[in-house]
């Protein structure tokens, strides 16, 4: 991925040689703002939704010609439209509009929900987009809470936030049409506006401002997960080698207790999941972790042997029962190792650990190194291998 136009990553060994004074007002390698504004998709492909202002004034604001259209009250509220071409709140229409506040202290609605930042309305194909525009540690201090308890120790709560604003860097410009570069849903990362917002989850969002982890000069794709059990699983887990990162690797977690899980299926079964997902699958001869990438599983027929991803196989089969990607295979009885089809009722068993994909930070892993001692970097860097801590900014005009 490429970083928008001017925007810089400065390595965390060379920052003190010549950042200024502001970018290191927390001490070290921390306190950068940035100023570039991310831009989150709240709400698309309705044709009408209720905008406002609360806390303060606000402004209604041409899109196209940057004129004021309306001074708007604290707790007034627009019904908002989408027209054949442009949008329209109350008696003034454009391409597009803009409620921004008019002080610091006011926050901009959707549906009555609080935001920092502003809120933009723009027309796609008849419908309303409707996208919220923020500073980036404002757009955290709405993830972090939503995805890591704001009670747990700060040290995982600042690497929750590394890892949360390096996910957001990397996913800029993602989406074709252009209005939002993420989505407030787990598709990116859950976003809960203001209305969510914790102290402790903000302070840990202060305190890392500015930080990233890169590999090779580059944002890296920042994974993480609620829990893995004994140990992560590599990057290849997610979607084979489009995710095979080098710094994506199986590494030991520390989780308090440990929980098993086991999902028991048939070859019979197995074979007509695979079908209908639209795989050829001949009888199944067997099933095991691919030997040369552990990320993977090969079911073996005589068709030939697929290697799955093994978040794939985790979808397939129900990922609410399939708890995670951190499983073992056993089959009961044994293969004969003579390329047979199994015997019908063969159980073929995935023994696993942990909950959700698997690969990257774990985050109940984060929590028991924190409480052991471990400081965001050590944490970070244990889960994101070979990685760099290094500053992101913009210095667009």
């Amino acid at each position: 991925m490429c970083l928008p136009a001017r925007t810089l990553l400065v390595v965390l060994a060379l920052a003190a040689l010549w950042l200024p004074r502001a970018a290191l007002a927390h001490g070290g390698d921390e306190g950068l703002t940035e100023v570039r504004p991310v831009r989150v998709g709240l709400l698309e492909g309705v044709t009408q939704a209720t905008c406002g202002i609360q806390g303060g004034a606000g402004l209604l604001i041409d899109l196209t010609t940057g004129n004021v259209l309306k001074e708007l009250n604290p707790g007034e509220t627009l019904t908002t439209k989408a027209l054949a071409v442009g949008v329209k709140a109350v008696d003034w229409a454009a391409d597009g509009l803009r409620i921004e506040p008019a002080s610091g202290e006011a926050r901009v609605t959707l549906a009555g929900k609080p935001y920092r930042g502003a809120i933009e309305l723009h027309n796609w194909q008849g419908k309303l987009v409707i996208v919220n525009h923020c500073t980036l540690d404002e757009y955290l201090y709405g993830v972090v809470p939503t995805e890591m308890p704001s009670g747990w120790h700060p040290e995982a709560l600042k690497a929750q936030a590394v890892a949360a604003r390096t996910y957001a860097v990397r996913s800029m410009g993602q989406y074709e049409h252009g209005f939002y570069d993420l989505r407030p849903t787990v598709r990116d990362q859950v976003y809960g506006g203001a209305a969510v917002e914790r102290a402790s989850t903000n302070d840990a969002i202060d305190a890392t401002s500015g930080l990233i982890l890169t590999y090779a000069g580059e944002p890296i794709t920042a994974y993480f997960h609620s829990a893995s059990g004994e140990e992560t699983v590599d990057g290849s887990a997610m979607r084979g080698a489009k995710t095979a990162h080098p710094y994506l690797r199986a590494v030991p977690s520390r989780e308090g207790e440990v929980k098993r899980w086991v999902v028991v299926v048939t070859p019979q079964e197995l074979r007509g999941t695979l079908i209908a997902k639209g795989y050829t699958c001949g009888e199944i001869s067997d099933v095991r972790v691919c030997p040369h990438d552990p990320g993977q599983i090969e079911v073996v027929s005589p068709t030939g042997t697929l290697e799955l991803p093994r978040n794939y196989l985790r979808s397939f089969l129900g990922s609410d029962r399939f708890r995670s990607a951190n499983f073992k295979v056993e089959l009961d009885p044994a293969p004969t190792g003579d390329n047979d089809p199994l015997p019908s009722g063969t159980k073929i068993q995935f023994i696993g650990t942990g909950w959700g994909h698997g690969v990257g930070m774990s985050q109940w892993g984060a929590k028991g190194f924190a409480e052991e001692g471990w400081n965001y970097r050590q944490i970070l860097l244990h889960y994101y291998r070979g990685v760099t801590l290094s500053f992101w900014y913009d210095i667009s005009d």
